[in-house]
């Protein structure tokens, strides 16, 4: 076969030329090849097949179909696609691989919703507040607080949760109000005020003295507790418990410490 030194460069035969054809013949790919990216940066990307999967049910993947169906024209390449999913609330990020010459693979890793918000969102572990009609929720805490609170809001809930586990007391809801005080109620639905200050200290008095004799065989007679006394806590019962003795061993202290 003879033998003509012929060069292809996407199906274009480039053969020994002179020095001035050859640089004419150069601009002249180059500009096929900008045209070609022009062109697909004016219609999107062409995504004929779509492959969902990672930790999604039915119902959300059929959400990632119906968002990058409708939003494909927007999409001119993957690093647009996964910018566009992760703006879904319920998603945390993605991997998006795509498949020459018109399929995309996504991987999707969807929030953990720790607790509700506000009654009306749900918050992740890094404090990130996401919304989700996927999401049951089910037996999730309440976390409450001012907008911009969030992360502040999940650290203590953290902290507070860790620091009564050894107890087995749970926290139902924790409120930051305004004013940057601290409250939360129990399992036992038993309301603990916390105050401003030496949030810790307060919490592991309140542990303590739940282990004492007493009050913890007592605890559904227990309405509220503040700790936010110096060296000691005070203790309001329900109505059916005030005529017990015992109610007034835990009201010794009444320098309140805001």
């Amino acid at each position: 076969m003879k033998n003509d030194n012929t060069n292809f460069f996407s199906g274009l035969a480039v053969s020994r030329l002179q020095p001035g054809k050859a640089l004419g013949m150069s601009l002249l790919i180059l500009g096929l090849l900008a045209t070609i990216i022009f062109q697909n940066r004016e219609t999107g990307l062409e995504i004929e097949q779509l492959a969902v999967h990672g930790e999604v049910d039915q119902a959300q993947r059929k959400a990632i179909y119906e968002f990058v169906k409708k939003q494909e024209k927007q999409f001119f390449d993957i690093d647009d696609v996964k910018t566009g999913i992760e703006s879904i609330g319920w998603v945390h990020h993605v991997n998006v691989l795509q498949i020459w010459p018109d399929k995309l693979s996504i991987e999707v890793v969807r929030e953990q919703p720790i607790a509700y918000w506000n009654d009306d969102a749900f918050i992740n572990v890094e404090g990130k507040v996401f919304e989700s009609a996927h999401e049951a929720g089910g037996a999730l805490a309440h976390l409450r607080g001012p907008v911009g609170s969030e992360a502040q809001v999940m650290k203590q809930y953290q902290q507070l949760t860790m620091a009564m586990s050894p107890v087995d007391q749970t926290i139902e809801v924790l409120t930051l109000d305004e004013r940057g005080s601290w409250q939360f109620t129990n399992q036992h639905d038993i309301r603990v005020l916390l105050g401003k200050n030496d949030i810790m200290e307060r919490v592991h008095r309140f542990v303590l003295i739940s282990t004492s004799t007493g009050f913890s065989t007592s605890m559904e007679f227990v309405r509220q507790v503040d700790t936010r006394y110096s060296n000691g806590i005070a203790v309001e019962w329900k109505d059916d418990f005030e005529a017990r003795g015992i109610a007034t061993a835990f009201n010794t202290q009444r320098e309140l410490k805001l």
